[in-house]
């Protein structure tokens, strides 16, 4: 892994993160530092767009469980929904 790789996962944790409410930060965050190692550049594209979307949008996806709400990132709202379902 290259030191940009590296640069943008760690961007990409601390958005994650640092989202503006608790739920959201603990959602993303927890799922981030998980997922984030094992992402591939697509995977990693699709993460950092998905979380320039709005957080009420983003929280009503997850809490909400209608992946198909989610349009494009239907699959990633599923992962994260999965790995919080344990």
């Amino acid at each position: 892994m290259t030191d940009d790789n590296n640069t943008r996962r760690q961007r990409l944790r601390y958005r994650a993160s640092r989202r503006g409410s608790r739920e959201l930060d603990l959602l993303l965050g927890r799922y981030a530092e998980h997922a984030l190692e094992a992402m591939s550049e697509s995977e990693l594209e699709e993460f950092a767009a998905f979380l320039g979307c709005p957080d009420p949008l983003i929280q009503a996806w997850i809490m909400n469980g209608d992946d198909a709400a989610a349009g494009k990132f239907g699959k990633l709202v599923r992962r994260i929904q999965i790995f919080h379902a344990h």
